[in-house]
């Protein structure tokens, strides 16, 4: 029998695999997840692994069905947009907080965190891609230094998000990188005029171009 504190570390290494298949896209939506196929990969029981899968059940990720197992949430473009109107709100605040708190080495590390983007979209490196995009906007959070708006943003499943509309969206990689140029200069330049509009058109672009079918 698995003792309580090792079914706790395999059911939170199993959770973050899964997480990360989905982002990776190994996983696609709508595919179920086969707790027995997971074990087997963790030799472990299978009881962690439903644990690891009810956590992710809750945060919207999965979907847990009487009779029928888990499966990777799909995702329809309404809930694309609502979350877009989501991260939206709390992305601008955190922008305007960014340009009051951020000194010149965080604004430059940002810079680095852009032109790794570009380069992965360059080579159309879509994982490397999908990292770097959820480091930038994650780095400008963590600028605004302020805990519980950081807390509200992860609750977006940000990787996930990203992934999904980077696969469906008929924008090149290589354009959706250069999209965050604007948001960069803007905290570059201090420009707190700009933040709402900046953040707000970088949003409703992507929602614009989400395939029907999402």
């Amino acid at each position: 029998m698995e003792k309580k504190s090792s079914r706790k570390v395999f059911k939170d290494l199993i959770r973050e695999a899964i997480y990360e298949a989905i982002v990776s896209g190994e996983l696609q939506p709508g595919e179920r997840i086969i707790e027995m196929e997971w074990a087997q990969r963790f030799d472990s029981s299978q009881a962690p692994v439903r644990e690891a899968i009810r956590e992710l059940d809750s945060l919207g990720v999965v979907e847990y069905l009487p009779f029928k197992g888990a499966s990777v949430r799909k995702l329809n473009k309404k809930e694309l947009c609502d979350i877009r109107s989501v991260r939206a709100g709390l992305e601008t605040i955190a922008l305007r907080n960014a340009i009051r708190n951020a000194d010149d080495a965080s604004v430059a590390e940002l810079r680095q965190i852009l032109d790794d983007m570009e380069m992965a979209a360059e080579l159309k490196n879509r994982n490397l891609f999908v990292e770097k995009n959820t480091e930038f906007h994650k780095a400008i959070v963590l600028m605004a230094d302020t805990t519980e708006l950081f807390k509200m943003w992860q609750m977006c499943n940000i990787e996930i998000w990203t992934a999904f509309t980077t696969d469906h969206t008929e924008t090149a990689m290589v354009e959706l990188a250069k999209r965050h140029e604007d948001i960069y200069e803007t905290l570059k330049n201090r420009d707190e005029k700009k933040v709402f509009d900046v953040i707000i058109e970088h949003f409703e672009g992507i929602q614009e171009e989400l395939a029907d079918e999402a």
